[in-house]
């Protein structure tokens, strides 16, 4: 995806998003004025200001959800948010870097929100308050709201990165637990601790306690199709666990690479398996932690000269003892001579090269550019000797993974919902840049809002209700 494209989805998201919380605001305050002012009194002792509140207009609040909600200051999103612009003021914008800084900021905003965001955003908190002085539900259409602006911004410039996708889980969860806690939402089955993740899920957190090798190929086995994939995987794994047992009675071992290059279309589940792969290497001793560290492009290269080098040691000492995910590789070649991303691929061969014994590097993106990248430095191609293709999900496994997420989510697709699925997959558009798992994970988040409005509208709200996805929600 362009640039252009980029700015332009992130600048609808933005207004459309600013409107939405706006129209809320608005509500609560119609709709109970003491309790909201007291809801304001609260926000207030935060450090914020909604003074003008009754009065504002779709640039006050988007000021408001940006800082509040999301730690972005308004500066970053304010041209955004302003409304249309023509396709040559967004290539204007988007020819400098202080345009791409701002669609990589708003990103970075949302890959760290599960440092930063404990009880979901202050403004969800805030209308969570109101909910229960006023007897309200509008918490559950700020979050809605809220979900859709940062799975769109995620998405902005391709398929979400697994710690985008795993911080939105993260806010949504939060977000869910606070509204529990307040007693304006109903616990489920699906909040409890051991609730089961999801194709695309990644944990955030540190590895706290290494897990066993069969614990690690089971969840292996368990994830849907990928086979030729998941056979590579247990003959690398069985490979390290025979030369450690030739290590161990004496015998020469062999000294191979481990480094791999991952290629496929978006949501097919590549960085699932490289944080399995880095499990899996951590607890056979060929690293010495296990943990990944995802990074993409603007975390590599500089803008400046003698910025690339540093930023490249510095991701490469966090990934040490672990491994280092570089999703779409290709962006770091093929952008001319004058281009820093050359000087990041230089840097990083000779990083691999010193810390060979406890580092494995994972280059992932599109077959062709992957090959093309590869072949753009002869010391990058001689240390990635093994090419594992992640090849498109068969419409049976798209609805397998459906289900999956249905399951994790306390959710039961009914048979017309399921056969309706099926012919919407049936007929999607495949080729190259085919969403496969993450298309269903937006498919799934049209259905819970469609569900929503259904039965807001009927009010048939019991349990069997709530956890049924019909067929014209999956439509």
């Amino acid at each position: 995806m362009s640039d252009v494209q980029s700015l332009a989805l992130v600048q609808s998201a933005a207004t459309e998003y600013s409107h939405a919380v706006a129209a809320l605001l608005r509500r609560a305050l119609a709709a109970d004025e003491s309790s909201f002012r007291t809801c304001k009194s609260a926000y207030e002792q935060e450090g914020a200001s909604l003074s003008d509140l009754p009065e504002a207009d779709a640039r006050l609040l988007i000021s408001f959800v940006a800082t509040a909600d999301f730690d972005v200051s308004f500066e970053e999103i304010e041209w955004l948010s302003e409304g249309e612009h023509t396709r040559s003021q967004l290539e204007a914008l988007s020819a400098t870097s202080s345009g791409r800084d701002q669609v990589d900021r708003l990103r970075a905003s949302v890959r760290n929100m599960s440092n930063t965001v404990t009880n979901g955003s202050v403004g969800y908190r805030l209308m969570v308050l109101f909910d229960h002085l006023a007897g309200t539900q509008l918490s559950s259409e700020y979050s809605t709201a809220a979900m859709t602006f940062v799975s769109q911004v995620a998405a902005a410039d391709g398929d979400p990165s697994a710690l985008e996708t795993g911080a939105i889980d993260h806010l949504r969860q939060a977000m869910r637990n606070h509204a529990i806690e307040h007693g304006v939402a109903e616990p489920s089955p699906a909040d409890q601790p051991d609730r089961a993740s999801s194709q695309q899920g990644s944990a955030l957190d540190p590895i706290e306690e290494q897990r066993s090798m069969e614990e690690l190929i089971a969840e292996l086995d368990k994830l849907i199709g990928l086979e030729a994939v998941k056979a590579e995987v247990r003959e690398l794994a069985d490979f390290a666990h025979i030369q450690n047992l030739r290590r161990d009675v004496g015998l020469p071992t062999q000294d191979v690479s481990y480094h791999l290059v991952f290629t496929g279309n978006p949501g097919t589940g590549k960085t699932t398996v490289a944080r399995l792969f880095s499990e899996i290497l951590g607890t056979l001793g060929v690293v010495s932690q296990g943990h990944l560290i995802e990074v993409e492009r603007s975390q590599l290269v500089g803008h400046y000269v003698g910025q690339t080098a540093p930023k490249v040691r510095e991701r490469v000492e966090e990934a040490l003892g672990g491994v280092l995910f570089i999703d779409e590789a290709y962006s770091l070649t093929g952008r001319g001579e004058q281009d820093f991303g050359r000087e990041a691929v230089d840097t990083l061969v000779k990083l691999m090269e010193d810390h060979r014994h406890d580092l494995v590097v994972v280059v992932a993106g599109y077959p062709v550019p992957m090959a093309e990248f590869l072949g753009s430095n002869p010391g990058i191609a001689s240390r990635f000797r093994r090419t594992l293709q992640f090849d498109d999900f068969s419409d049976t496994e798209l609805i397998q993974i459906f289900e999956m997420i249905c399951e994790g989510g306390g959710y039961v697709l009914t048979a017309g919902a399921r056969q309706r699925l099926l012919d919407r997959v049936t007929v999607a558009e495949r080729g190259p840049g085919f969403g496969n798992a993450r298309l269903i994970r937006n498919w799934y988040e049209d259905a819970l809002a469609k569900q929503a409005t259904r039965l807001v509208s009927s009010g048939q709200t019991g349990i069997d209700e709530l956890k049924a996805l019909t067929e014209a929600d999956v439509s």
